[in-house]
């Protein structure tokens, strides 16, 4: 079972960049996923706060923690792939336990791409 609460406080309708939408999507659309198929969760907070020059989007659950996303075949649950998204964009992936215990998944980007140095 999922219940959804949305809510909007002081946002403006502006557009955002596509491809910002699109790396922010897929960081929540595979952050969903791994917590449907790892997570054993009951809550998931989702959260977008935009600034002038930055957008933070903030996956966390009360499931059992980041440990559920360590496979012994390496491949990760995509968390590598969310990261090189982010960071292609100019911006971070966190992947850290929550205070409460389950796991946070944070994306800190900037408005507009600033592309990741090689």
């Amino acid at each position: 079972d999922y219940r959804f609460d949305g809510g909007k406080a002081d946002a403006e309708d502006e557009r955002r960049d596509p491809e910002l939408e699109a790396v922010l999507f897929r960081v929540l659309q595979e952050s969903l996923s791994n917590v449907a198929r790892h997570a054993q969760a009951t809550l998931v907070s989702v959260t977008l706060v935009e600034s002038a020059g930055e957008a933070v989007l903030k996956i966390e659950d009360d499931g059992i923690g980041p440990a559920a996303l360590d496979h012994p075949d390496g491949r990760g649950c995509g968390i590598d792939g969310m990261r090189e998204r982010a960071e292609a964009f100019g911006g971070s992936l966190t992947v850290l336990p929550g205070r409460r215990g389950g796991t946070v998944v944070r994306a800190a980007l900037p408005r507009a791409r600033t592309p990741a140095h090689a």
